[in-house]
């Protein structure tokens, strides 16, 4: 076992499948006292009686409070919150609806914002607070079709560099998580090439390490990402024509 986890409570929103089902099971292995929160309260079957199962509809102050509420009861303290809730929607065709734009928000985005304002005051009482956050390196470089789900994670990834600032002063580290192409029931349904896809096994290892070693940013696989931020980083008409070689 990693000795840095062990009896470390921590909350994931987010880990029915996917990226945040795997890192519940690498959580459990380091020997961390996990809680999972769904919107339905239930948790798949390899994590029944290992997990502490909790309802909570990122929408729902009132659900915020009342998990927190229970961990408090439980476990008297939180030293990690991890906010790996999330969904997709791409534009097509240019047709904007505004629908689609604000329910990206609302889960990627309003949701950790939600989260923040009912778990940092329990971090605060920890001596090793750590606030996760899942943003995305669509975050970096806009591309075709993410209007909605790349201004939500945009979003995301600012509200969580400007946390880090105002938390040091309380010794709470802040990691953002940005991600390439993960095989997961989400990035199953997308009907375009993902370059660098790697396994939900990896991406939870790649982010239990990083939440470990503290990391402020735990991005990968590492030859994807760095060639977004090089695109990123080029002039201004040379992205551009790079990014819109990948539309439709």
């Amino acid at each position: 076992m990693n000795k840095p986890l062990i009896n470390k409570v921590i909350w994931i929103c987010g880990a029915k499948t996917g990226i945040g089902l795997a890192v519940a099971k690498e959580l459990i292995q380091k020997g961390a006292r996990l809680c999972v929160s769904s919107r339905d309260g239930q948790v798949v079957k390899e994590l029944e009686g290992r997990v502490k199962a909790l309802k909570c509809d990122v929408k729902s102050m009132d659900d915020w409070h009342h998990c927190a509420k229970e961990i408090t009861e439980e476990f008297g303290k939180l030293d990690i919150f991890i906010y790996n809730a999330g969904d997709c929607t791409y534009v097509d065709d240019v047709e904007i609806k505004a629908e689609d734009f604000e329910t990206m928000m609302d889960i990627n985005f309003h949701g950790m914002v939600r989260a923040a304002q009912v778990v940092l005051p329990l971090l605060k009482k920890s001596q090793s607070a750590q606030f996760v956050g899942m943003a995305s390196s669509v975050a970096w470089l806009a591309l075709p079709r993410a209007e909605a789900y790349g201004a939500s994670k945009a979003a995301a990834h600012y509200f969580l560099k400007s946390l880090r600032l105002d938390l040091s002063q309380y010794g709470i580290d802040v990691s953002i998580i940005c991600p390439g192409f993960v095989k997961t029931p989400m990035t199953d349904k997308n009907d375009f090439p993902m370059p660098f896809l790697v396994s939900s096994e990896r991406a939870g290892r790649e982010i239990c390490q990083g939440i470990i070693k503290r990391k402020p940013v735990i991005h990968f696989p590492k030859r994807f990402t760095y060639l977004v931020k090089f695109i990123a980083a080029l002039p201004h008409f040379l992205e551009f024509r790079i990014c819109r070689s990948f539309a439709k």
